[in-house]
């Protein structure tokens, strides 16, 4: 799921919208995008 949501929000897809389908907060695709959370998870 953290390959699919950094490639959603690269394509576009609003962080918010990205939350939403997978069920965590704002904040949790924001530290993931940024490499704070899941660095480890190439994508």
């Amino acid at each position: 799921d953290v390959i699919k949501i950094k490639e959603m929000v690269a394509n576009g897809f609003p962080q918010c919208e990205v939350a939403k389908l997978f069920g965590i907060h704002n904040s949790k695709v924001s530290r993931i995008v940024n490499g704070k959370a899941w660095r480890h998870v190439n994508g």
